[in-house]
């Protein structure tokens, strides 16, 4: 195989193992939301709707009001849903970071257990480790190419 060849393959593999080093750092982030952050109760004010870039389909952004330690604050959903199934003036349960009030957000899955979490840790050594070894491959594999 020529050294270009190599290259190609080897950052298709580099790449393919970024794909789960960013799905992971989502769920954990997301996990200590689930955990650390408390349960507060807000009202949906607005919905912001936009159409995806890739899919064409529309995603429903709710805007919602809270109050935490006896401030109201505001916030948006960071994460849009397609099907708007909310309704302006309903309650909706939200999470607050209770070390920053002004960080809060609404949880579309409520239940992120250990063993995901695990199981997503586990994705990220082995693609990790996948992906550095077809880098060195791939790597040696041209200077070879070239020195030849």
């Amino acid at each position: 195989m020529d050294p270009a060849t190599h290259l190609i393959f080897t950052l298709m593999f580099l790449g393919a193992g970024f794909i789960p080093i960013i799905a992971v750092k989502h769920f954990k982030k997301e996990k200590i939301k689930l955990n650390r952050w408390h349960k507060v109760l807000a009202t949906i004010k607005a919905i912001r709707s936009e159409k995806g870039s890739d899919s064409g389909r529309r995603f429903y952004y709710p805007k919602y009001q809270y109050s935490y330690g006896g401030r109201d604050y505001q916030g948006t959903s960071s994460m849009g849903v397609g099907g708007n199934k909310y309704k302006i003036n309903t309650p909706v349960e939200v999470r607050v970071n209770p070390l920053n009030p002004e960080e809060s957000d609404i949880l579309h899955y409520t239940k992120i257990g250990a063993t995901t979490v695990l199981a997503l840790d586990l994705v990220i050594i082995v693609f990790t480790g996948m992906s550095v070894l077809a880098f060195a491959v791939g790597l040696g594999s041209i200077i070879w190419g070239l020195l030849k």
